[in-house]
């Protein structure tokens, strides 16, 4: 399978903007997700062709994923845990739900 069909077989979100703060300082830091099969961007009710080893075509119903443990790294090189704001909803603790349905489509269940 080429990186291309891994990517679309697996929905991987890619990071947008990722700046890293200094370890010994606090600073809010805003980490943008984009939904993408492959080179096109994730939309309900979009099919998708050429996904996994039997190049299948699929159209999502749903696509929401849990990302936890976050870090970003410094101008040093070292990892510094990014500790996420508490919403009491999608988030808790070390762990964000991030759901990009839109109850449209096949994504009519989407929150």
């Amino acid at each position: 399978m080429t990186g291309k069909g891994i990517a679309l077989a697996t929905f991987v979100a890619t990071a947008l903007l990722v700046q890293a703060a200094a370890a010994q300082q606090d600073r809010s830091v805003s980490i943008r997700f984009a939904a993408v099969v492959g080179d096109q961007p994730f939309a309900c009710g979009n099919s998708y062709d050429g996904i996994g080893a039997t190049a299948s075509k699929v159209t999502p119903s749903d696509f929401r994923f849990y990302v936890s443990g976050v870090e970003l790294i410094d101008a040093a090189g070292r990892a510094v845990p990014l500790k996420l704001e508490q919403d009491e909803r999608w988030q808790h603790r070390d762990v964000a739900l991030l759901d990009f349905e839109n109850r449209t489509g096949p994504c009519l269940t989407g929150t």
